[in-house]
C-alpha cells in the first residue's frame, strides 16, 4: 500500500493542550468544520457518526483533508487515513489516542 506523509512546523497560533496534543472533541470539530467547507454546508449540521462515504467525499477530497489535518496536528498522517477510519468520531478518537 502506498502511503504519503505530511508534516509542518508549529506556529504560535496553534492551540494544543498542555501535553502538546489535541483531544478528540477538538479533532472531531476541526474535521466536521472542514468537511462542511468542502461540501458547502455548516460543519455543525454533519453527524460525526455518519460514514465519510455518506458525505460524498472522493479520494481527492480525503487526501486534501488529510494533508490539512496533518498540518493542523503538526504530525505525520497516512494519505489513506480517512478510508481507514470510516467515521469522523472514530477517526477523532484514534488521533486523540495516538496524540
Amino acid at each position: 500500500m502506498l502511503r504519503r506523509f505530511f508534516k509542518r512546523s508549529k506556529t504560535a497560533n496553534d492551540k494544543t493542550t498542555s501535553s502538546g496534543t489535541r483531544d478528540a472533541s477538538e479533532i472531531q470539530s476541526w474535521i466536521l468544520i472542514n468537511i462542511g467547507k468542502e461540501l458547502g454546508v455548516p460543519g455543525e449540521s454533519l453527524d460525526p457518526t455518519d460514514s465519510f462515504t455518506s458525505y460524498g467525499l472522493d479520494s481527492i477530497a480525503g487526501f486534501t483533508l488529510t494533508l490539512d489535518l496533518a498540518e493542523w496536528l503538526d504530525r505525520e498522517l497516512p494519505a489513506s487515513l480517512f478510508w481507514e477510519y470510516p467515521t469522523v468520531a472514530e477517526l477523532a478518537q484514534h488521533l486523540a489516542k495516538e496524540g
